[in-house]
């Protein structure tokens, strides 16, 4: 068979770390004895990628294989899906969990990915798994077509419950913050304005993040430092971190605050990557965690459907509530990683 194959990656993730990821992917390909064509480095961008689109098509590849070394958006992901006949696997990979920075976040990727290639109904196969590992059955299987992705069985929608129903009646009349853009390949977060008030009776108010860097960059020190003191008193090693970094996402907190205040507004949906860290210089994560750890729930990437399921859990649970990314999964012993804003 004539496999070709796209490795996907991005450079704010641990590059050295990744190209070694890489290589041992591509070890265990060599090692099936397809023959495998396309490129053998990381496509950082649309560019790359779409020009290892096109040498796959030229060779007249049987199968394509997304290599999700990293995190990507879904964007590449939709194209490839799109521009090819041939049947489209993704592979992705774990990674150790030693308590430092998410190095590669490789099964966030693939996530983002299935979601976004069933919205344009694509077939396609998957694997999460080792390189460095056992993989010869795996691949076999994957290729064979016999790890299909597909739909959960949901079963019958139970009756609603007096306790529902109230937390439905509560729901009503919420309002929303929406503050940017969601993410271009970010389809999860995608909504439709009418359809969520006929749903829930919830209404959202899109604002730029502008908005936002304005009220944080307007916010006094001696509000910003009465913030800070609060945070010492919850969180070690405040001193160890960039201070001009830390002011500014507490000033994001105390803006964030005054929107709230404002707009009498319940949850927030907030696009956060990159501008805060590339145009304003802070990060919105520790803000987002503070206001959810007060009851009032924050979404990232501008997810408001996100949002809206906090503010349903919040109810429920009667308690606060975080949104998060599952970036690893280990079925020998039956555990998982959330990484990201809670």
């Amino acid at each position: 068979m004539k496999l070709g194959i796209l490795p996907l990656g991005r450079p704010t993730f641990d590059v050295p770390f990744a190209e070694d990821s890489l290589a041992a992917m591509l070890s265990a390909l060599d090692a099936t004895r397809h023959e495998i064509v396309g490129p053998r480095e990381l496509l950082f961008d649309e560019g790359a990628t779409r020009a290892g689109m096109t040498e796959l098509q030229a060779a007249g590849v049987d199968q394509v294989l997304i290599l999700q070394v990293t995190f990507a958006d879904a964007s590449m992901t939709v194209a490839i899906g799109a521009e090819f006949d041939q049947p489209l696997s993704i592979w992705a990979i774990p990674e150790p969990r030693n308590g430092g920075r998410l190095r590669l976040n490789s099964l966030c990727g693939l996530n983002l990915a299935a979601h976004a290639l069933g919205l344009i109904d694509r077939e396609f196969g998957w694997l999460f798994a080792d390189p460095a590992g056992e993989i010869g059955e795996d691949l076999t299987a994957l290729f064979r077509g016999a790890r299909p992705a597909g739909d959960l069985p949901l079963g019958a929608v139970p009756a609603a419950t007096r306790e529902g129903e109230a937390i439905a009646r509560a729901i009503r009349g919420r309002r929303i913050a929406r503050i940017g853009e969601r993410p271009v390949g970010f389809d999860t977060c995608a909504y439709d304005p009418g359809s969520l008030k006929a749903l829930a009776g919830v209404e959202v108010d899109a604002m730029d993040l502008d908005d936002l860097f304005s009220a944080a960059r307007a916010v006094t020190s001696e509000t910003a430092n009465a913030l800070r003191a609060e945070v010492a008193g919850q969180v070690d090693g405040l001193d160890d971190v960039n201070q001009g970094e830390l002011d500014r996402s507490l000033r994001l907190k105390a803006g964030l605050d005054g929107l709230r205040g404002t707009g009498r507004y319940d949850a927030f949906a907030i696009r956060c990557w990159p501008e805060t860290f590339t145009e304003y210089g802070g990060a919105v994560c520790g803000p987002a965690a503070m206001l959810g750890m007060a009851r009032v729930p924050c979404a990232c990437e501008a997810d408001v459907y996100g949002a809206l399921t906090q503010l349903i859990l919040s109810h429920a649970a009667q308690a606060p509530v975080f949104l998060t990314d599952l970036v690893d999964m280990d079925v020998r012993d039956n555990t998982g990683v959330v990484w990201h804003c809670g």
